[in-house]
Order: C-alpha cells, then structure tokens, then sequence
C-alpha cells in the first residue's frame, strides 16, 4: 500500500535538507486566507437601545381608563398612590 504524501511533509523534508531553497519558496508564496464563514459586518442580533422604553399593554375596564386619564390629566404620582 502507498503512503500519500502531504504537502506539509515536503516542505518540512526540504527545509532540513536544502534550507535555500526552502526560504526561497517561503518568500514567493502567498498566504491564502479564507473569505468564508466567521465575523460579518450586519450580522447577528443589533443592540438594545437604552431609551426605548418596553410599551405594556392590558384591558381596563371603562372607569379604570377614566381615572387613568384623570391621573394624567393632574400629574398624579402613581408610585405614591399605590403606597398608600
């Protein structure tokens, strides 16, 4: 059975045997890098932004929505209401 022989094992063989010649490949070959796959520019989920404000939504009854509108209306502090 043949043994492949791998592109790596070549080059490590000749840069044992004919150290020229091996620095002479390294200086005229370029580095392929891969365009494909990892981090892209857009991609992923965008950032929360801080002021916006989560909206809340619930059925209220029609006297509810009253005072709701009535508390705005004179800038009723909810918070101290509800403190009693």
């Amino acid at each position: 059975m043949k043994k492949l022989i791998d592109a790596k094992d070549i080059i490590e063989d000749l840069k044992k045997t004919d150290p020229e010649s091996y620095n002479e490949i390294r200086e005229n070959t370029e580095v392929i890098k891969k365009t494909w796959g990892g981090k892209r520019k857009s991609a992923g989920r965008k950032p929360k932004n801080p002021d916006n404000v989560l909206v809340f939504q619930m059925k209220v009854s029609s006297s509810e929505r009253e005072f709701l509108y009535y508390a705005r209306e004179h800038n009723i502090n909810y918070k101290d209401l509800m403190q009693g």
